[in-house]
């Protein structure tokens, strides 16, 4: 599969001892991690970043504040959880689980209770992003070949259907909901294109000769898009070389936030606008958390220890 030699084929985190102290493997030691339910849902996420985290062979969904404190478990544990997606109202998260062999699209209450099964394939179903009123996931499904599709599902999982009839990959829904980015396929490599929610009205956004584009994400104000770019015919995690970049819907203004001689990647935008969090590569087992200014300026590490912490998203 082309998608998997990048970031979310391995979407796993590791939390720290230092500023995340969850060990991973037991959840019992957490603290709070077991009052989760007595809180008020729709609080717990609001300001969070939300992430997973592998460590024992497993894949586990925290919750943490954005100076990387008061980290919280929040998936239930002998569960393989990772390509997680808050709800726009921090009251729901859904996830992709291998549970069943293939992944499926679960989701469940931001305090791990309701685990509701959406999608039931016999296939790879992944990376699920909600609309801005929550009535609707797009997400990406394999089709057991190299292609990845995108779908849209009512968010209790009924009246799925294929967007667009292209390869597409990395969906993100602008915050009006009247458009979903994503990459596609342009000859051997990525662009992103946007297309409403319908599948009408494809509109290119990039035109990269040189760089294969991958886990957009729009800006608050739907002015802007994030995205992660590797030059075209490498693996990134194999060369650590991935940079993130910024651009308009129109593809003009691009502005380079990250020159690195590392894999970075999975940007989330600060509910602001002003910051992005996003994950760092610096080998194919060890990647932490980092957060800078929208300028690129002001990195600073969230996440520290000897494994993987990766795919943030910054909860409104």
């Amino acid at each position: 599969m082309r998608l998997l030699p990048f970031f979310t084929a391995m979407l796993f985190v590791f939390l720290c001892a230092y500023r995340c102290p969850l060990p991973v493997d037991s959840r019992e030691q957490a603290g709070s991690v077991g009052t989760v339910g007595n809180q008020d849902r729709c609080g717990l996420l609001s300001g969070k970043i939300v992430f997973s985290s592998s460590g024992s062979g497993q894949s586990v969904i925290y919750a943490m504040n954005p100076d990387g404190t008061d980290c919280v478990q929040i998936s239930p544990e002998g569960w393989y959880c990772d390509y997680q997606s808050p709800s726009p109202d921090g009251q729901w998260i859904a996830f992709a689980t291998t549970r069943h062999g293939w992944h499926e699209i679960y989701k469940m209450r931001a305090d791990g209770t309701g685990l509701t099964r959406l999608t039931f394939h016999d296939n790879h179903d992944i990376y699920p992003r909600w609309s801005p009123d929550g009535r609707h996931i797009v997400w990406m499904v394999n089709d057991g070949t190299a292609s990845w599709q995108l779908y849209v599902m009512d968010s209790d999982g009924e009246n799925a259907r294929r967007i667009v009839p292209v390869m597409g990959s990395f969906p993100d829904w602008s915050p009006d909901g009247n458009l979903i980015a994503f990459s596609v396929d342009v000859y051997g490599r990525h662009d992103i294109v946007t297309v409403n929610p319908d599948g009408s009205n494809q509109t290119r956004i990039t035109f990269e000769p040189n760089w294969d584009v991958s886990s957009i994400r729009w800006s608050p104000d739907g002015k802007r898009l994030v995205f992660s770019a590797y030059p075209v015919g490498i693996n990134p995690l194999q060369h650590m070389l991935a940079e993130l970049f910024v651009v308009d819907l129109r593809g003009r203004n691009p502005l380079q936030l990250t020159r690195n001689k590392v894999a970075e990647g999975n940007a989330s935008w600060s509910p602001d606008g002003k910051q992005i969090v996003f994950d760092c590569y610096t080998d194919d087992t060890h990647c932490q958390l980092y957060i800078m200014n929208a300028d690129g300026s002001g990195r600073r590490q969230l996440t520290f220890g000897p494994h993987i912490s990766s795919s943030p998203t910054w909860v409104k």
